[in-house]
């Protein structure tokens, strides 16, 4: 460390059994009995969430198309950092939050209060995804929450967190040496490896 002139923070240098848990680049790392979870952090969760109410505050009272569109933006980048670790139920949860979020919002701004009737506002807002303006939606049955876009024929749908498909660890290629039967793997193949090598640094002969 001296040599390289670094130094240790104090406020980002944790030392701690992973049984605990610790944060890190917004994942959330700790060690069960039969596996090890890593999932997003709830300061992750949170900034989601602020970042929501931001959109919404912001473009949602003049352009919902724009609105959403930012919205699907935030909401999809967040999906492809998230989705290879334990998300699946944590992405259901935000769905269910993000939604009725929209809708409230959505119907405040239009109508300048939020006693319109939510089911009425929702017969006008509500579309197939067949209709959504991006290609990738097109093939989820079901409807969700949207606007029509300028030309009338296809819709700014919100965009659903759930649709993304969840690769967890044991579906990675680097195995988990914390799980048994992937730890008897890492033993096979690092015995292989060695034996590979010996038999380069000297070869049979027949």
């Amino acid at each position: 460390m001296e040599t390289l002139k670094l130094e240790l923070s104090e406020e980002k240098t944790l030392i701690t059994p992973v049984e605990k848990g610790f944060d890190f680049l917004g994942f959330n790392i700790r060690k069960y009995p039969d596996a090890v979870h890593v999932k997003p952090t709830l300061k992750a969760l949170r900034k989601l969430r602020d970042k929501v109410r931001e959109i919404t505050q912001t473009f949602f009272a003049t352009d919902l198309d724009l609105g959403i569109m930012k919205l699907n933006y935030a909401l999809r980048g967040f999906a492809e950092y998230y989705r290879r670790v334990y998300s699946k139920r944590i992405f259901r949860k935000l769905d269910f939050f993000i939604w009725w979020h929209v809708l409230r919002r959505a119907k405040r701004f239009i109508y300048g209060s939020s006693r319109y009737s939510t089911a009425k506002f929702l017969k006008q807002h509500y579309y197939p995804y067949n209709q959504d303006v991006f290609k990738m939606n097109r093939h989820h049955k079901g409807i969700n929450f949207g606007t029509w876009s300028e030309e009338k024929q296809k819709a700014w749908m919100l965009q659903a967190l759930r649709f993304y498909p969840i690769q967890y660890i044991k579906g990675h290629p680097q195995l988990n040496p914390y799980l048994t039967t992937e730890r008897a793997k890492l033993e096979a193949d690092r015995n292989l490896n060695r034996l590979l090598s010996n038999l380069a640094k000297y070869p049979l002969k027949v």
